[in-house]
């Protein structure tokens, strides 16, 4: 892992408070876990729950703000979400109708539910796929399948993790770039002092 601190007018001399660019680089050396998963998906083991959930947490991390990382990753986002467990029931599709571009939901008074809901989240997906991140109209939009991604493996349940790997195996270059991306957050912090990426 390579962690470095880039601070904006910063003053050693008196120790002042700036905001700064905290950028963390996951490599496979830094980061024992995407090393061994990238290990056994290259020797064709198969992968369970964890693994993918170590994957996709850094995925995640990997695609935000980067529209075009975000679009990458909604072909599998769909995928997974195909693969869950009591889909009229979920609890969390308001959420996953959420990270989906607003201006493809549509405009309905009554609150969507179950099979409707459910289906909403798939015509929206379904429409997102068909338009280019370089669309002009797809700069506007805000989308964030990745979280959705993530939650899902989080919260949901599936059959198998048989399954969750035929679902999810055909995305790894998708999941294995975003996961390699540098991540940039801002940060508040005295002058040269280094910060944790916990904190």
């Amino acid at each position: 892992m390579i962690e470095f601190n880039l601070h904006l007018g910063a003053d050693r001399r008196f120790g002042k408070t700036h905001s700064g660019l905290h950028i963390t680089s996951a490599t496979l050396t830094g980061n024992p876990s995407l090393a061994e998963i990238d290990r056994r998906y290259r020797h064709g083991m198969q992968l369970d729950l964890i693994d993918w959930r170590t994957l996709v947490d850094r995925t995640q991390s990997g695609a935000e703000n980067r529209r075009h990382t975000q679009y990458q990753l909604l072909p599998v986002s769909i995928a997974v979400f195909e693969m869950r467990v009591g889909d009229l029931n979920d609890p969390y599709l308001e959420y996953y109708l959420g990270n989906l571009p607003y201006e493809l939901r549509g405009f309905n008074n009554c609150k969507l539910t179950g099979k409707t809901l459910s289906d909403k989240v798939r015509q929206c997906s379904a429409l997102a796929l068909q338009v280019s991140p370089d669309d002009p109209i797809a700069k506007t939009w805000s989308m964030c399948p990745a979280r959705s991604l993530s939650a899902m493996l989080a919260v949901e349940r599936f059959e198998s993790a048989r399954g969750l790997n035929a679902a999810m195996r055909p995305h790894w270059d998708a999941l294995w770039s975003a996961a390699q991306l540098p991540i940039w957050t801002w940060m508040e912090g005295p002058c040269g002092q280094s910060v944790s990426p916990n904190r």
